[in-house]
């Protein structure tokens, strides 16, 4: 039996397909990544008796942007109320 050999993905169109799985891995990494900081996020607020208004809740539901989620997170370590979270006015 002949050995064959790989096909060059450089001339099968291979290096698209590659592409575009490492950017829906990427992307896919990224959306868990931000969805685990807004679980992290939840507990934290929940565990200091923190409550979150429907709004607030809205805010963390459809933020994807790990880094402000990670903002808000350090907040809710030290906040006295919800609102102090995502700097909103009236806090205090």
């Amino acid at each position: 039996m002949e050995q064959q050999e790989c096909a060059n993905p450089q001339t099968t169109g291979v290096p698209k397909a590659y592409k575009a799985w490492q950017y829906a891995e990427a992307h896919g990494k990224s959306v868990g990544v931000a969805q685990g900081v807004a679980r992290a996020l939840r507990d934290v607020l929940a565990a200091r008796g923190l409550a979150l208004t429907v709004e607030q809740d809205a805010r963390i539901a459809q933020c994807q942007d790990s880094a402000q989620l990670s903002r808000w997170l350090v907040a809710a370590a030290t906040a006295t109320a919800g609102a102090q979270v995502f700097g909103d006015r009236g806090a205090g």
